[in-house]
């Protein structure tokens, strides 16, 4: 066994993250969708596209803030996708700021799985 994290990136997870989240809302609502619910995550949330993997509970409550009632459809159409990327089947039942942990936890393990850690 390896005591070493060679090959350990944990921005790898947040980059294909964002990636997903990027794509996603282009595919929903149009480039310039997109760069209007980013205009209100930096002007009424503090919260800058790049900063989204980190605060993904402020992005949750910034996403029903600009959206309403149907930011939960959004979330689950994210979610569905996220986890589809990451190789997982997505299970309604819990949040999504508890459902992004959970895939984030279990990519971690899976990775010092492989690392032999």
């Amino acid at each position: 066994m390896t005591t070493s994290l060679e090959g350990w990136n944990p921005s790898e997870f947040n980059q294909l993250l964002l990636k997903v989240i990027d794509e996603q809302l282009k595919g929903i609502f149009g480039e310039s969708g997109a760069q209007l619910i980013y205009s209100h995550l930096a002007n009424h949330h503090s919260l800058k596209k790049e900063e989204i993997p980190e605060n993904i509970e402020v992005f949750a409550r910034a996403l029903e803030d600009f959206l309403g009632s149907g930011a939960h459809a959004i979330e689950s159409l994210l979610l569905r996708k996220i986890y589809s990327k990451f190789g997982r089947a997505f299970k309604e039942n819990c949040g999504f700021g508890e459902s992004i942990a959970r895939l984030r936890n279990f990519w971690i393990r899976e990775h010092l799985k492989r690392l032999d850690w």
